[in-house]
């Protein structure tokens, strides 16, 4: 194994660093050898306490030997096969588990590596359809002021957050963007905020001219770009009459917010809406492999397999039977250790615990299960941004 010093050294020069600086990533970054539960060590042997759970993804916590030795198994039974011409068993047991706790209005998986490539896969899919249904002008998607939606150019485009999107603008695609769903920055009583906001997707997609929108993309909760933003009670199914109407796909962006981070297994259940896709990724295999999914509507799938069209988009890791199986295993730990009612118990505590804080920077305590955020502000009667 190569010594400290030259692992340091390498540090300094040889890797990109993801969102971070090359000055604090060559010399400050801890250089990683274990991990167990919630904890990190480093080569010096100093333990960091992981609060970020990896980046959103780690929800079962490190060093599960139900995933790992799922991982090790299939290493020696199937290492890869390539989706485009074979499907392995772990794929096809992954789907049917997501199937049978996803909205009942799904009924097929695209298997991926990531979020951002889980989003590119739903914006491709929403212009397929739309163009194997006869409305070949449908190609732009709605998304939110504030949102975060993937690192590629692609679903950049429909990202709203400007830390990330402003060094690579003019971006890839002209996507118009809508106000969020944000109740702590709004005079709005909750009801009426969530009319006004659906009323405004519906004249945006007047404006924008109603042949070319081809779908709305959202996150339930908002989560890295805004905190935890939680939208009004009325607001999913306002929003799902507005796209319905017409006839603009809803993309629900659950890569954050699925698998019993917010209370329920996925956040669409807290509003009882059925989106036409949902993206998956982050907590899909809790951190153990690369995967991402997108799960399609019935009439999504019907659209397809009456037309007999090819998705002309495969992914050469996708579906990948090693990290499928590393899903299947993480399902199954959410399921039988009903991690979604833990998330509302543990949450709720939290929530309780940061609400007492009395301090004049603390404007905002909300969140749903154990997303939660504190907003803070310069003062609370203006609600300026902290600086």
């Amino acid at each position: 194994m190569n010594n400290k010093s030259h692992l340091k050294k390498l540090r300094k020069n040889i890797v990109w660093p993801h969102n971070a600086a090359l000055s604090y990533y060559g010399v400050k970054a801890p250089i990683l050898t274990n991990c167990s539960g919630s904890t990190y060590t480093d080569i010096d042997g100093v333990q960091y306490i992981d609060a970020l759970a990896g980046v959103a993804n780690v929800n079962l916590g490190y060093g599960e030997n139900k995933i790992i030795d799922s991982m090790k198994k299939q290493l020696d039974q199937l290492s890869y096969n390539y989706s485009s011409y074979s499907i392995s068993v772990p794929e096809l047991e992954l789907a049917e588990s997501l199937l049978n706790i996803l909205p009942k209005n799904m009924g097929r998986i695209f298997f991926g590596t990531g979020g951002s490539e889980a989003n590119e896969t739903a914006i491709k899919l929403a212009r397929q359809y739309h163009c194997i249904s006869g409305n070949e002008k449908k190609h732009r998607i709605i998304s939110r002021k504030i949102s975060y939606h993937g690192g590629t150019l692609g679903a950049l485009s429909a990202t709203s957050f400007l830390d990330r999107t402003k060094v690579f603008e003019p971006l890839l695609l002209d996507f118009p963007k809508v106000n969020a769903a944000y109740p702590y920055r709004s005079d709005s009583e909750e009801l009426d905020l969530g009319l006004e906001l659906a009323q405004e997707l519906e004249k945006t997609i007047k404006n924008e001219v109603p042949d070319t929108i081809s779908a709305f993309i959202v996150e339930p909760v908002v989560g890295m770009a805004g905190g935890a933003i939680v939208p009004p009670s009325n607001y999913m199914k306002n929003v799902r009459e507005i796209c319905d109407k017409y006839d603009v796909l809803l993309i629900f962006d659950e890569i954050i917010t699925g698998f019993g981070r917010t209370g329920k297994m996925f956040a669409a259940e807290h509003w009882n809406v059925e989106p036409d896709m949902l993206t998956m990724g982050k907590g899909l295999t809790s951190g153990y492999s690369p995967l991402s999914a997108v799960s399609t509507s019935n009439k999504i799938n019907e659209t397809f397999e009456d037309s007999d069209s090819t998705f002309m988009h495969g992914i050469t890791y996708g579906g990948h039977p090693v990290s499928c199986a590393a899903g299947k295993a993480s399902i199954n730990m959410y399921v039988t250790q009903n991690m979604s009612n833990y998330a509302v118990s543990k949450g709720n505590v939290l929530l309780n615990e940061f609400r007492k804080f009395q301090h004049s920077i603390v404007g905002d305590v909300r969140g749903l299960g154990l997303l939660i955020g504190i907003e803070l502000v310069s003062d609370q009667r203006s609600k300026n941004h902290l600086n």
